[in-house]
């Protein structure tokens, strides 16, 4: 809330938006395989009826759109969920699975303790 304040409010809006819209997209993604077992269950229909089985490959496929899409839904609603896409982007040097190097020019992925280092050596040289 302090954080909300400050920056007037956006904060509250853009949480509230993620939700909403992550919510929405799972509700249109699940609701035709969730109609399919129903009419498979209750209705006990065929799955020899090529549309039936039309309709039971594309809402599998449906169930998938939840999530492929929160990536998108990310990256349009938490600006800094945009800016480490971005800094992965511009620095790729810095994945896991590509060797160390010094990463001067990437200061979104200097750990922890190589922080504190810095902030050290700063302090250093003011004193």
């Amino acid at each position: 809330r302090t954080v909300a304040r400050r920056i007037g409010g956006s904060v509250r809006w853009q949480g509230m938006v993620t939700v909403v819209l992550t919510g929405a997209i799972y509700c249109v993604s699940s609701l035709p395989y969730t109609v399919y077992k129903i009419m498979i269950n209750v209705a006990h229909f065929e799955d020899e009826n090529p549309i039936f089985i039309q309709f039971e490959r594309i809402s599998e496929y449906l169930t998938h759109l939840n999530i492929m899409s929160n990536f998108f839904i990310y990256s349009l609603t938490i600006p800094s969920f945009r800016r480490f896409v971005k800094s992965i982007i511009s620095c790729p040097r810095t994945l896991p699975f590509i060797p160390k190097r010094k990463v001067g020019s990437c200061p979104a992925f200097i750990d922890s303790r190589e922080r504190e280092r810095e902030r050290e050596r700063e302090r250093e040289r003011e004193r």
